[in-house]
């Protein structure tokens, strides 16, 4: 068997039976077959794209939908009011600002998708901790355990939105003039206004020009998808082989060929997506705009 088989048979065991990614890196394996790594979680990194900018988006319009009752709450405190939303929606367009939202989702997203199994593994820590010193209580870690995990992770969300957003730094200033309610809900309030700023202006933006970027890779991913699914149905079809090894070759295949599918499926969907990007933002612009408006009115009056 030449290496260029061998390698591609090698990598598509690997990458669709579950083995150790560290076990890929330690085997040399020339440009093609580290290519069939690349192709082969490429329709999930697509669809990741793809999720985040449409969910965003959805998001940044119910944010719009709700921004102009924000004001309905501060008739003592109006202009320090839409000082602090005013500002929190120009922070959402800033380089730092932009940078601490985008590390402020994926933690979010990291978090969430965590917190189950962490809460377990801390929890069998911990009553492995009391057994090992004798206690004999009958006490569940989970619930204490889930509930300082969650303030943790808020605690620490909340830390890298606000860090630079200047609508918070001006609810700092105004603290003194407001009660305690009012404070925590202009805060809240201001997150949101400078979050939907950002997807709307440049989230979405970096999303959809990135959708292009990997379509543009649609064509080489689909050859090499093909290449490799050539080869499988050769090696399977060759004399001599084990009817277990057959078995082996044939689930190999029909991974490769369920890829084969996501992929072209996904880049289908971020195709549909990129062509209809301008205006779709554009109106989610449109809208984000003219509730900050609306917004201001409300507090002018």
């Amino acid at each position: 068997m030449n290496p260029r088989t061998l390698g591609i048979i090698v990598v598509s065991c690997a990458l669709l039976s579950g083995c150790a990614k560290k076990d890929l890196v330690r085997t040399q394996l020339d440009d093609q077959v580290l290519s069939l790594r690349y192709a082969v979680g490429w329709p999930e990194g697509v669809n990741a794209l793809a999720d985040r900018y449409e969910t965003g988006l959805m998001r940044a319009d119910e944010i719009s939908g709700k921004m102009p009752e924000f004001g309905a709450g501060y008739a003592e405190h109006k202009a320090q009011a839409r000082t602090v939303f005013e500002a929190a929606a120009d922070a959402g367009t800033t380089a730092p600002m932009s940078q601490r939202l985008r590390e402020h989702d994926v933690l979010d997203a990291y978090f969430e998708r965590s917190r189950k199994e962490t809460t377990s593994r801390l929890a069998v820590a911990a009553k492995q901790a009391l057994d090992k010193e004798g206690c004999a209580c009958d006490v569940s870690a989970w619930g204490a355990l889930s509930y300082a995990l969650k303030r943790t992770r808020d605690e620490e969300l909340e830390r890298v939105r606000r860090e630079f957003n200047e609508g918070q730094r001006l609810v700092d200033q105004y603290a003194g003039d407001l009660n305690r309610d009012t404070e925590e809900a202009l805060r809240v309030q201001a997150d949101l206004v400078s979050w939907a700023s950002w997807f709307v202006n440049v989230e979405a933006v970096d999303l959809a020009l990135a959708m292009e970027r990997r379509t543009r890779e649609a064509g080489d991913v689909e050859k090499i998808l093909a290449r490799a699914i050539e080869t499988e149905e050769a090696w399977v079809a060759a004399d001599g082989r084990r009817k277990s090894e057959v078995r082996e070759g044939e689930k190999r295949l029909e991974k490769l060929r369920e890829v084969q599918m996501q992929a072209r499926e996904a880049a289908e969907r971020a195709r549909a997506l990129r062509a209809a990007a301008k205006m779709r933002i554009q109106t989610s612009r449109d809208q984000f705009d003219s509730a900050l408006k609306s917004l201001m009115s409300g507090l002018d009056g």
